[in-house]
């Protein structure tokens, strides 16, 4: 299967929210056990990678909360969304592939969040090169949470599992896992 090119969702962008995340009672229950699952501590810097239009990201913790995601179109969606909020100057969203990411451009961050990214039509056969962005990108310690419909993605992070659980998605399974590097 080929990898869509960013072209492809900036198309399925035209819209501010393409799969009806905001007003569907699924997402709402996938946005609370993810937060919910996320350990309590501080997080300094969080990454939100494939962040669409924010409908994650505005609601994760962190002084400071990057979104990326391949389509230029979505990160407008989500800077729009952001600049409404009171909070505004602790986003930033950016257009980026997550085989570009780095840490020499980011830097580094207490909590990666990757939800509905690892599927083939993003990521391909690359899952080995998406775990060596994600560990450099990771402080050590760090949380990483990845949130996938589980027959779609037979991935595992190489991390200590602190949280994982299978719950019912739309017609789907979700699987939640969080992780410590």
């Amino acid at each position: 299967m080929a990898i869509e090119p960013a072209s492809k969702l900036d198309t399925f962008y035209a819209v501010e929210d393409p799969w009806n995340y905001d007003t569907t009672p699924d997402d709402s229950v996938r946005l609370a056990r993810l937060l919910s699952a996320l350990p309590n501590r501080t997080y300094d810097r969080t990454l939100e990678i494939g962040c669409g239009n924010g409908f994650v990201t505005l609601n994760l913790p962190g002084k400071e909360v990057v979104g990326l995601d391949i389509s230029e179109i979505a990160v407008e969606w989500a800077r729009n969304k952001a600049a409404k909020r009171s909070d505004a100057d602790r986003f930033l969203f950016d257009q980026c592939s997550l085989f570009d990411l780095s840490s020499e451009r980011y830097g580094q961050f207490d909590l990666v969040v990757i939800c509905g990214v690892l599927y083939p039509q993003y990521v391909g056969r690359g899952f080995s090169l998406v775990q060596i962005v994600i560990d450099r990108l990771l402080r050590k310690h760090g949380i990483l949470a990845s949130v996938h419909i589980d027959d779609w993605c037979p991935w595992r992070f190489p991390y200590t599992l602190l949280n994982a659980d299978l719950s019912p998605y739309r017609q789907y399974v979700h699987r939640l896992e969080v992780m410590e590097k």
